[in-house]
């Protein structure tokens, strides 16, 4: 598959409509968004760009990869936009990113779908979240680039991010190995992570609206192991939780997923324009 542009930006009119950023999860591109970034323009000017050292995103050096620098990455092209702040929702990596960001003051809300990041140090969920990912990054080099035409080995792939395997496309499927397969943060990140153990820092210094999106079906980051420090740390947040769905419900649930941003984004906004008009 031919690697797709930079960045998707959708809207009635760019500039009209409280601005959102949309974040996808690590080893994924915005092609992950196709489908939810559309329904949602009607209403919102939306950006979804590709994370630096993903396939198709800004290249970053191994030495960099990290949450801190994504969100550098992130910011610079915020910056381009001329957006100071924006709405932010964002699954797995692009969930912890949305935090790292909404520390910095850029964000104006965060729905975080089903967020890394959930721990302080070196746990075990953290140690086997990780090794999960080195096991499976040979399998990645060896069996992505042809998986999506062999019916089992796309199932057993998918498997791992989505509650409804056939819910999925075949052209999300075929975006989705080739992302992992071409995404060159993947060993770096993975390396930088269990090396430090660092997980999200600073929720106390979070103050816009949080909504936390926990995923019935999550095989990744399941709320009962990796949810607890969010929700700890933001007691305020609005949870919804999204039954029968995996890790990255915009495969396989673009719809839900796009009226669960919308709602809390719409809400978060709010307050805003009645106090401008």
């Amino acid at each position: 598959m031919t690697v797709p542009t930079a960045a998707l930006r959708v809207g009635p009119e760019h500039g009209s409509g409280e601005p959102l950023l949309l974040l996808h999860p690590f080893t994924f591109s915005h092609h992950v968004w196709r489908v939810v970034a559309p329904t949602l323009a009607d209403e919102f000017d939306v950006f979804a760009p590709t994370l630096p050292a993903h396939w198709g995103g800004p290249h970053l050096p191994a030495k960099d990869v990290d949450v801190a620098h994504i969100a550098d990455g992130v910011e610079r092209m915020l910056d381009e936009l001329g957006w100071d702040t924006c709405h932010i929702a964002g699954n797995s990596l692009g969930g912890w990113t949305a935090f790292e960001l909404a520390r910095r003051g850029r964000a104006r809300s965060v729905t975080a779908i089903a967020p890394a990041g959930g721990w302080v140090g070196r746990t075990v969920a953290s140690m086997a979240l990780g090794l999960g990912f080195f096991a499976s990054w040979p399998v990645i080099r060896l069996a992505a680039p042809w998986a999506n035409n062999t019916a089992l080995l796309r199932t057993q792939y998918l498997r791992v991010v989505s509650g409804n395997v056939r819910a999925v496309t075949l052209e999300d499927s075929a975006a989705a190995m080739a992302a992992a397969y071409g995404c060159t943060g993947y060993i770096p990140l993975l390396w930088n992570v269990l090396r430090t153990g660092q997980g999200v820092q600073g929720l106390d210094e979070i103050d816009c609206p949080v909504q936390m999106v926990l995923c019935g079906r999550d095989r990744v980051v399941p709320a009962r192991w990796f949810a607890g420090y969010y929700l700890d740390g933001l007691p305020d947040a609005t949870v919804t939780r999204l039954d029968g769905v995996g890790h990255v419900p915009m495969l396989e649930a673009p719809d839900v997923v796009a009226e669960t941003i919308r709602g809390f984004v719409r809400a978060a906004a709010e307050p805003a324009q009645r106090d401008v008009g």
